[in-house]
């Protein structure tokens, strides 16, 4: 949805609010998230954290899509590719 707004925080969530009013918390790392961002096309969101993963999630159902593992360190950026 295009007018959700999201906001990351230390405690290893992302907090999805909805023009309806609800919220939906986006659970997954045990460690703060540095960055996220938004999928242009659609209401996916990534998110790099402090123990070297990076996670997507589908941010109206808070389902976790994939988790990125292999980082030594924390993933301080990352972006979609251009074409999806």
């Amino acid at each position: 949805d295009e007018s959700a707004y999201a906001t990351a925080s230390m405690d290893g969530t992302i907090r999805v609010y909805k023009p309806n009013g609800k919220v939906k918390v986006l659970k997954g790392p045990e460690t703060e998230i540095y960055w996220f961002r938004w999928h242009r096309k659609g209401p996916v969101i990534i998110a790099g954290c402090g123990d070297g993963t990076m996670w997507m999630w589908h941010a109206m159902t808070g389902k976790c899509m994939q988790v990125f593992a292999g980082h030594s360190d924390v993933v301080s950026c990352g972006s979609f590719s251009q074409n999806g």
